[in-house]
Formats: structure tokens, C-alpha cells, sequence
């Protein structure tokens, strides 16, 4: 098994922090929210991350990301007292909802303009205001959905 590496605070630089998930450190874009394993913990992958996903922000003093940061804070501690249970369970259905858009063939942009609105409105409907709230968090834009489902198919290759 490989020895698991450690954050640096000089990350933030990347725009990544780090979260605790299932005993390892791991880290966390503050752009995109998009959790890398722990083995991604090398500065040159950080950095090739930042170039590649978010080129126009990649000449960023790392106070613009510390402000992310902070705004990605507030964002996870939502109304639930456990911020980590409510990240995962928002986490969870992204990648499961990812797989049924993957499995329908149909454009990764149905997640955005079809699903997510239906959801907000049904559940809005049938279980209020605070629902609808959680619901908003789960991310389904083209991008997260893509990665998404490019992560589920290469733990399959795996």
C-alpha cells in the first residue's frame, strides 16, 4: 500500500485545502469542490489541475483562494450540524445521478437543465422550503457530471 502523503499549507497556492475522508487526507478544490485522492497530494499535480481545469484563475495570489476557501467552509456547514455526513450524502447522490445520465446516453447537460430543476420543484412541492435547499447543493453541472462519470469509469478499469 503506498505511504499516504501529507497537506502542505502552501497548497492553497493550487487553490486546494485539505478534508478528512475515511482516514486519509485528501485534497479539495476550492473552484470546483472536486476531491483528489490522496495520492494527488504532489504540488505538480495541484498546480497541473489549476492549469488545466481553471486556466484564467491559475495566476491567482493564494488570498483569492483563501477567500474560496472560507466561501467553501460556509457552504459545507449548510443547516446540518454535521457538515462531513450532509458533504458525503451530497457527494453520493452526484456520482449516482451522474451514472444514471452516463446509462440514459443522453447529453451530460440534462443533469443542469431537466433533472435539477424537476428535483428542486418536486421536492419543493412535497417536502418544503429546507429540502429544497439540501437538494440545491448537489452538483450537476456539465463539468462535475463529466468528471463524475469519468471517475466511476476509471475505478471500473481498475
Amino acid at each position: 500500500m503506498a505511504p499516504k502523503r501529507k497537506y502542505d499549507d502552501s497548497y492553497i497556492k493550487f487553490g486546494f485545502i485539505a478534508i478528512e475522508t475515511n482516514h486519509e487526507t485528501r485534497p479539495q478544490c476550492v473552484i470546483c469542490s472536486t476531491v483528489l485522492s490522496n495520492d494527488a497530494l504532489k504540488p505538480a499535480k495541484l498546480e497541473r489541475h489549476l492549469k488545466t481545469v481553471h486556466p484564467k484563475l491559475s495566476d491567482r495570489p493564494p488570498d483569492f483562494f483563501m477567500g474560496k476557501s472560507e466561501n467553501l467552509k460556509k457552504m459545507k456547514l449548510g443547516t446540518s450540524g454535521s457538515r462531513f455526513e450532509l458533504n458525503e450524502k451530497v457527494l453520493s447522490a452526484s456520482f449516482k445521478i451522474a451514472q444514471l445520465i452516463a446509462k440514459s446516453k443522453k447529453p451530460h447537460t440534462i443533469g443542469e437543465k431537466l433533472l435539477k430543476p424537476c428535483l428542486l420543484n418536486a421536492v419543493e412541492e412535497v417536502l418544503g422550503e429546507e429540502a429544497k435547499n439540501k437538494i440545491q447543493e448537489i452538483p450537476l453541472s456539465n463539468n462535475t457530471v463529466k468528471a463524475r462519470i469519468d471517475k466511476i469509469s476509471f475505478d471500473i478499469e481498475e
